[in-house]
């Protein structure tokens, strides 16, 4: 089995990288002081599309790879893990993706994946 990212991963990976260390890193240190979520910065990736990477296009997402959501994960737990863990979709919206139907997904899943 390949584990490596192919180039479209490859350039995704170095989108977060650059998006955590300028929107995520610099207010680490305030989050963890006021035990706050910084909702902005769901907001910020899922106007990207990067929120949920492979949630369809039709509602927000960018239709990546499932790859792409390990590798959001992956950055963000870099530098936060509690950050980290509060972004992308938990189990309610992957259900919703999975057996919603079209207006469903529209009322819920489209404003979760685009934060």
């Amino acid at each position: 089995m390949d584990f490596r990212l192919n180039e479209e991963e490859k350039i995704f990976q170095e989108a977060i990288r650059d998006f955590v260390e300028k929107e995520i890193a610099p207010i680490v240190d305030e989050c963890e002081e006021k035990e706050e979520f910084p909702v902005e910065v769901s907001r910020k990736l899922g106007k990207l599309g990067y929120l949920w990477p492979s949630a369809p296009t039709e509602y927000g997402g960018a239709g990546m790879s499932k790859v792409c959501d390990a590798i959001v994960k992956e950055e963000t737990a870099r530098i936060c893990a509690g950050i980290s863990q509060g972004l992308g979709p938990d189990i309610a919206p992957d259900i919703i993706r999975r057996h919603g139907t079209h207006e469903q997904k529209l009322k819920w899943l489209a404003p979760t994946i685009t934060g």
